[in-house]
C-alpha cells in the first residue's frame, strides 16, 4: 500500500513539474502567443528594410503557426515599402515603387530565432539566402576606387525588373540605366548597373529579376567581386 501511495505521489509531482513548462502569461519567464507576436512585429519594424522606408500602417498579420519547440510560434506578416530592395538602401539608387513584402518570423521563448523575407532575404544576416540558382555567374576583379558595369537583359513591359543586392561596405551603386533594343511596343532591352569599389576584399552582388508586387523571383544571378588595392 505504501509503495502504491508513493507511486501516486511521485506521479502527481511529475505532472506538476510538467505543468510549469507551459507558456502561460502569469508565470515569470514564459511568453504567450500574443506576447510573441508583439516581439515578432517589433523585430520587423526595427529591421533595416522596414526602417528605411516601410509604410507604417501597412503591416498585417496574415498567418500564425504553433511550432514544436516550447513557447514557439511562427508569424507571417505582409507589409509595404516605398521603394524596391532589401536592407538599408542609404546611398543606393533605388526604384521608387510601392513594394509588397512578406516576412516570416519565428519567436521562441520571447526571442527571434529565425526571420526571412519573401523567401529570399535573411533578415538576421542581412543577405540573400543561398539557393541552387545562386551559382556564381562571373568573377570580377577591380581596384579600389574603380567602377564597373553589370548589364542584363530585361523587359519592363512584363512588369519584371532587376534589383541589386550587395554589401555597401565594399561597393557603391553609382547609377542605373535602361536601354531599349528598339522602339517597338513590348520590345525588351538591357538594364545596366554601375558600381564603384570602396575597399579591398571579396564580396558578391546578387541580381534578382522580379516583379515588385509578387512574392518570389524569376531569375537570380550572383557575381563574385574581388577588390584589390588601388594603384599608388
Amino acid at each position: 500500500m505504501k509503495k502504491w501511495l508513493c507511486l501516486v505521489i511521485s506521479l502527481l509531482a511529475a505532472l506538476a513539474v510538467l505543468g510549469t513548462l507551459g507558456c502561460v502569461s502569469d508565470q515569470a519567464g514564459q511568453f504567450t502567443q500574443e506576447e510573441s507576436r508583439i516581439v515578432a512585429e517589433e523585430y520587423l519594424r526595427s529591421s533595416p528594410t522596414f526602417a528605411f522606408d516601410g509604410i507604417e500602417d501597412s503591416i498585417m498579420l496574415v498567418g500564425t503557426d504553433t511550432m514544436r519547440c516550447p513557447c514557439c510560434w511562427g508569424f507571417e506578416f505582409d507589409f509595404q515599402c516605398a521603394t524596391a530592395g532589401y536592407g538599408d538602401r542609404s546611398g543606393q539608387v533605388v526604384a521608387q515603387v510601392i513594394t509588397l513584402h512578406t516576412a516570416n518570423i519565428v519567436v521562441q521563448e520571447g526571442e527571434v530565432v529565425q526571420a526571412t523575407m519573401d523567401g529570399m532575404w535573411d533578415m538576421m544576416q542581412q543577405e540573400i539566402l543561398p539557393g541552387e540558382s545562386a551559382e556564381i555567374a562571373e568573377t570580377i576583379t577591380v581596384k579600389v576606387g574603380s567602377s564597373f558595369i553589370l548589364s542584363l537583359d530585361s523587359n519592363p513591359t512584363t512588369g519584371y525588373a532587376w534589383s541589386a543586392h550587395f554589401d555597401p561596405e565594399y561597393l557603391e551603386l553609382v547609377d542605373t540605366e535602361y536601354e531599349p533594343s528598339s522602339d517597338l511596343i513590348g520590345a525588351g532591352g538591357v538594364e545596366s548597373f554601375e558600381f564603384r569599389a570602396l575597399q579591398e576584399g571579396d564580396t558578391v552582388i546578387t541580381m534578382v529579376y522580379e516583379r515588385s508586387w509578387e512574392e518570389g523571383y524569376l531569375q537570380k544571378v550572383v557575381y563574385q567581386v574581388h577588390i584589390t588595392e588601388a594603384e599608388a
